[in-house]
């Protein structure tokens, strides 16, 4: 499903985050394998700090990219969106030190493997520019038994 496709559901009815740490704007493209997510931190976001965010913070745009693509994936199965844990991070390259407040950035994430409950996922973030802000490798478990 490509930009000329019918929209997603809202990005709130995929991830199972609440505001105020929900990061991501929207999801843009998905397909059985992968996704693309816009993410941006408000000023007020809770991972800003003195002004920006550290580059890391990436992780957590990452990751939630890969809770919209299997929140995508439930919601075509007709089930409900479940939490997920990341549970490693075997790569992780911060191209930059810090992301600004209200910089639109571009989240790619790539299901490498994955079984029932576990799965790989590859990821990126570029900024408006097409730069890599950041590139990882995470492990995340998912399903009913992490609900709370």
């Amino acid at each position: 499903m490509s930009a000329d496709s019918p929209p997603f559901p809202e990005i709130g009815d995929l991830v199972p985050h609440a505001t105020p740490m929900l990061a991501l704007e929207r999801l843009v493209e998905w397909e059985p394998d992968r996704a693309r997510a816009l993410a941006c931190l408000r000023p007020d976001h809770p991972l800003m700090r003195r002004g920006s965010a550290d580059a890391c913070v990436a992780i957590e745009l990452i990751t939630q990219t890969v809770a919209a693509y299997l929140g995508m994936l439930s919601f075509r199965r007709g089930e409900p969106v479940h939490v997920g844990l990341v549970v490693a991070c075997r790569k992780l390259e911060l191209l930059r030190a810090r992301i600004e407040p209200g910089e639109l950035l571009t989240i790619d994430v790539r299901r490498v493997r994955s079984g029932d409950h576990v799965g790989v996922f590859e990821g990126e973030a570029r900024d408006a520019a097409g730069l890599v802000v950041a590139v990882g490798n995470f492990t995340l478990v998912y399903g009913a038994q992490f609900d709370v």
